[in-house]
Formats: structure tokens, C-alpha cells, sequence
């Protein structure tokens, strides 16, 4: 009888190998970069000024704007590059600085325009996301 369960663990155990090394072998390992280009990033202490000099007019703009979507815009475009600055800050790479940025902006449902939510964190649209990025790669870029 001991022969017999000793027998079946040992064919679990095995089939438990195939299939974990099946699993690891055709997994694809998936990269969230990958989508996002080649892009020749500044290094860190070149990021810092010229992110700072793309804030100025924004910031001196925002101040002049009445209230709309312009100045939403606006608005997020800023949140967008103080959260690029404060992770560079923390001490991240640029290119993960900009990427990982995108996530302090809230995602308004298709069709909406960008506003800004009681708690201060800009909503945009999808599109709206990526020409921030677009503006962001534009400014970070050698």
C-alpha cells in the first residue's frame, strides 16, 4: 500500500514539474515601457531646470486664465509637472518620473472634459493624458 501512494505523490510531483516548467517557459515577461517608445531621456540634474522653465508660463498663464476648460487644462498640465519634479526629486529616473507621474491625474469617462475633482486632482481624458505626455517626452527629451 505504501509502494502504491508513494508511487502516485511521486507522479503528482512530477507532473507539478512539467507544469511549473512549462508555465515558466512560455510566459513572456511584459514590460510596461515597452509601449511607451525609445526615447533619449535627459539625465536628472538637465530634467530639473527644464522641467522648472516649462512651469513658469504655465503657472504665470494659470494665474491669468478665467475659469474653463483652458484653465483645467492648465491646471493639470501643472500638477503633472510638479508630480514629474517631486519624483525626480525622490530621487526616480526621468523616464520613470514621467510614466509614473500619469497616475496623480484621475480619468474622466470618454467624452468629458477635464475638471478638477474636490480634492484638487485634476481629471482628464485619455487623449488629454497623452499630450501631457507627448509635451512631457517633448521637454525631457535630448
Amino acid at each position: 500500500m505504501r509502494k502504491a501512494i508513494a508511487k502516485h505523490g511521486l507522479r503528482i510531483f512530477t507532473a507539478c514539474l512539467l507544469l511549473l516548467g512549462t508555465l515558466l517557459l512560455s510566459s513572456t515577461r511584459a514590460e510596461a515601457q515597452s509601449q511607451v517608445g525609445n526615447y533619449n531621456w535627459k539625465q536628472v540634474d538637465q530634467a530639473k531646470p527644464a522641467l522648472v522653465d516649462a512651469m513658469i508660463p504655465v503657472k504665470a498663464a494659470l494665474e491669468q486664465m478665467p475659469a474653463g476648460q483652458a484653465r483645467d487644462e492648465a491646471s493639470a498640465r501643472l500638477f503633472y509637472y510638479v508630480a514629474i519634479y517631486e519624483s525626480l526629486e525622490a530621487g526616480n529616473t526621468v523616464e520613470y518620473s514621467v510614466i509614473g507621474s500619469l497616475d496623480v491625474l484621475k480619468d474622466v469617462n470618454a467624452g468629458g472634459t477635464p475638471t478638477v475633482t474636490t480634492d484638487m486632482t485634476p481629471m482628464v481624458t485619455p487623449a488629454f493624458r497623452k499630450v501631457l505626455f507627448d509635451d512631457a517626452v517633448v521637454i525631457l527629451t535630448q
